[in-house]
């Protein structure tokens, strides 16, 4: 069980990474990066006693990238991936709302991201076994989840049935705000009050070229229902501009 779960879990962390990159097309074809995959691969360092467990490491850094001392890292393509990895799990132990928060967490990630994290709870809902992750670095710290065989079943049935849909449309409102970190802009609209959308560009020459502007929008406009009916959307803004009115 074991080996099977690790190949579907470098598969995720892989397609989770190449949909938070930020030079990435907003669809989902064609095979990923090789970049991608060589920045995301991980390394079999010890395993447990009856292959009940194992550590995974980055791939080791040569001398000439080796950080300096008592300065702060930047947090890598991979950091990223296992994080919104663990915030999946999480959600996906969430309770009676487990299923809506783990399509809403993964939906901004793409369809992609929803076959590749379906196969992953497969193997566990499937065999019957609950799994700990604990991931640590040096600029997250540590960080551990727990997803059990029934939370693992609740995700993969929610996963394989929902269908995301795309579609572009045009929005008019005002910049209102926005994240760096996050690399995300909030847009106020009148018949759907604020959103935040994913940007492709940068956040700060953003704001100061449209903050509390009028602007129209081309997005695109990810949706996922859920089992229980409820609709879920995610945004990604593809061009601004301001509108004269």
């Amino acid at each position: 069980m074991l080996g099977q779960w690790l190949i579907s879990f470098q598969e995720a962390v892989t397609t989770v990474a190449h949909a938070l990159d930020e030079s990435r097309p907003t669809h989902d074809y064609g095979p990923l990066p090789q970049a991608v995959r060589k920045a995301t691969r991980l390394y079999a360092a010890a395993t447990f006693p009856s292959s009940y467990g194992m550590v995974l490491e980055e791939a080791p850094v040569g001398a000439d990238e080796l950080p300096l001392p008592d300065v702060a890292t930047k947090e890598s393509l991979l950091d990223r991936a296992m994080g919104q990895i663990l915030d999946i799990t999480d959600r996906a132990e969430a309770g009676p709302g487990a299923v809506d928060a783990v399509i809403e967490t993964a939906l901004p990630l793409g369809g992609r991201v929803f076959s590749r994290l379906a196969d992953l709870t497969d193997v566990l809902a499937d065999s019957g076994a609950d799994i700990r992750l604990t991931w640590s670095s040096p600029y997250g710290g540590v960080r551990a989840s727990r997803l059990g065989a029934r939370g693992a079943q609740q995700c993969r049935d929610a996963l394989r049935a929902v269908q995301p849909e795309e579609q572009q449309q045009q929005m008019v409102g005002r910049l209102v705000g926005g994240s760096m970190l996050r690399r995300t802009v909030e847009i106020e609209t009148a018949d759907r009050g604020v959103i935040t959308a994913r940007v492709d560009h940068e956040v700060t020459s953003l704001l100061s070229a449209y903050a509390n502007r009028r602007i129209t929008a081309d997005v695109l406009v990810s949706t996922a229902r859920s089992p229980h009916g409820r609709e879920h959307h995610s945004y990604v803004v593809l061009q601004l501009a301001l509108r004269e009115d």
